[in-house]
């Protein structure tokens, strides 16, 4: 089965607060749906409930190292006569010489890990002996996509990729993106979000404009 994305959270979550309360409408806005789910991943992640979320130290300034990969794992897209390319499942951290990209590799384990360069590089390279790094693979961001120095990727190297990169926390990656949590805790995950909004729903409704009743953000 394919790790869900942060959307099928959301259907869940929506499906559950239906299903306890059918006559009820709740008019809970998608948005605010997503920042609660945010929230309470962060939260289990800075708890230690997921193995693939580490926070790290200065280096990668205090941000997640979040990885895609087995189930997770990126699909690289071959285009006829152009360069193979990845697309990025979450907004990177902005550090120096792209090590926002930590890690990209074909999960065909014959293969070692992509040298992740700049453009220029490649540019600068191309026409060298040493342009085709004996043979190993490489490429460099490009935007959303990591696009490869090489066409064909997919057949040659095979067709799922993992990926490491450093986010500051889960509302980097989109609603369509894989959500790299273990499967053993997506239904914490989905059972958290239903106990917020049904603790919020008994709630009195608090009639002073401050911020009381704001999500809390992490």
């Amino acid at each position: 089965m394919a790790i869900p994305t942060k959307r099928y959270f959301y259907d869940r979550t929506i499906l559950g607060l239906q299903d306890a309360y059918p006559n009820i409408d709740w008019k809970i806005q998608p948005r605010e749906v997503f920042l609660v789910i945010d929230d309470i991943v962060n939260a289990m992640a800075k708890e230690n409930y997921f193995e693939n979320w580490k926070l790290t130290g200065a280096n990668t300034d205090e941000a997640y190292i979040t990885t895609w990969a087995d189930d997770a794992a990126l699909t690289v897209t071959d285009v006829t006569d152009q360069p193979s390319y990845l697309t990025f499942p979450s907004i990177y951290a902005a550090l120096p010489m792209n090590n926002g990209i930590v890690e990209i590799w074909p999960l065909n384990y014959e293969y070692g890990s992509v040298k992740i360069r700049r453009h220029e590089d490649i540019r600068r390279t191309r026409h060298l002996m040493s342009g085709n790094m004996q043979g190993q693979l490489g490429g460099f961001p490009r935007g959303i996509l990591f696009v490869f120095d090489q066409v064909d990727v997919g057949k040659n190297y095979g067709t799922s990729f993992g990926m490491r990169l450093v986010i500051k926390d889960s509302s980097a990656i989109s609603e369509t993106a894989p959500f790299p949590v273990a499967a053993d805790k997506a239904e914490e995950i989905i059972k958290r979000a239903i106990e917020f909004f049904t603790n919020k729903r008994v709630k009195p409704t608090d009639v002073i404009r401050d911020r009381n009743d704001a999500v809390v953000r992490n």
